[in-house]
């Protein structure tokens, strides 16, 4: 009987660990913006104990679980953060598969106000096949002589799919991938203004995400 009873409570301390929700930390802020959501995964509805993570880039900015109203998985959050016009994307973790997945849709935020008010809830659908966003700063200002590094992961949701970095648009500029690392250097007498685009690739070479950036080069 002692030995059923202690291997009933390993089971249960072993379910208590594999089904445990990821342990980010909210990084909080004097303001907030307020979001409503419909949260689908692969288009079903989420179910109760699944749970809704915000992410400003690699800081995670707003927790909730989902509540089941009327057929439907809803969420009313809280994004943290102070500036407006910040990208924003989520997550959503599963509690029965235990697996986080990422979301298709992104939004920005808008400290103090809100997003979705019902009924225009914002479609949080989560993709068990995974999905890469990319968001890099819109321009990046330098000066002659110096160098820069722009971090890929950062301004991702995910870098798990990402196996190769490509660069058009540099005429004037030395702009060299490393890896999920841009090394971006300026002429030592040029200034100006130069957009360069880059292409995210999978392992199969195909893009699956493409962004621009304005790189102004001048003199104080």
């Amino acid at each position: 009987m002692k030995l059923y009873f202690y291997i009933v409570i390993i089971l249960l301390m072993t379910a208590q660990i594999s089904f445990a929700e990821p342990d980010w930390d909210i990084t909080v802020y004097p303001t907030s913006t307020v979001a409503y959501g419909n949260v689908t995964i692969d288009g079903k509805p989420a179910e109760a104990g699944d749970i809704v993570y915000a992410f400003v880039y690699q800081e995670c900015r707003g927790k909730q679980p989902v509540k089941e109203w009327e057929g439907k998985a809803i969420i009313t959050m809280n994004i943290q953060g102070l500036d407006d016009h910040e990208p924003v994307f989520f997550k959503v973790w599963d509690a029965d598969a235990d697996s986080v997945y990422e979301v298709s849709f992104t939004t920005f935020t808008k400290p103090n106000k809100d997003l979705g008010y019902p009924p225009d809830l914002l479609p949080i659908n989560a993709l068990t096949k995974g999905i890469t966003l990319f968001f890099p700063p819109e321009t990046l200002e330098m000066h002659p002589y110096e160098v820069r590094q722009l971090d890929i992961a950062y301004y991702c949701n995910t870098s798990d799919q990402i196996k190769d970095v490509r660069i058009f648009g540099n005429e004037n500029l030395e702009v060299v991938p490393e890896n999920l690392i841009i090394n971006i250097a300026a002429p030592t007498v040029w200034v100006g203004e130069e957009e360069i685009e880059i292409e995210l690739l999978d392992e199969k070479d195909k893009v699956i995400e493409i962004a621009n950036i304005l790189i102004i080069v001048k003199y104080n």
